[in-house]
């Protein structure tokens, strides 16, 4: 898998479809997922960091993965991949949904 970088938050915004509701005030979580071998999605999913603001969080996502820190995790074997990817968050009236993708990296553990 290839390295990722999906836009900042205004180019993001400007994609996303928000629907007919009041917009709250997003968040910004830094999140680390885990993938099998074949590349699919494994139960495992840690929340590293969660911000304020949009550009703190994919500075904080790029080095936390430059530096390879997502090595120092307890990650189970079955786990062959690991995605850092921070997320723009909205809570919805009681639940919070992912309206957007500002940041993607995957790396293949060894």
């Amino acid at each position: 898998m290839e390295k990722e970088y999906l836009g900042t938050s205004k180019e993001i915004a400007d994609e996303v479809d928000i629907g007919d509701f009041d917009l709250q005030t997003p968040s910004y979580q830094v999140w680390l997922l885990g993938y099998d071998a074949d590349q699919n999605i494994t139960d495992f999913s840690k929340q590293l960091r969660a911000s304020p603001d949009p550009e703190a969080a994919v500075e904080w996502a790029k080095q936390y993965s430059d530096n390879g820190k997502f090595e120092n995790e307890s990650i189970p074997d079955n786990v062959a991949y690991v995605e850092v990817l921070v997320e723009t968050i909205v809570d919805l009236g009681g639940y919070e949904e992912n309206v957007g993708t500002l940041y993607s990296e995957v790396f293949k553990l060894e």
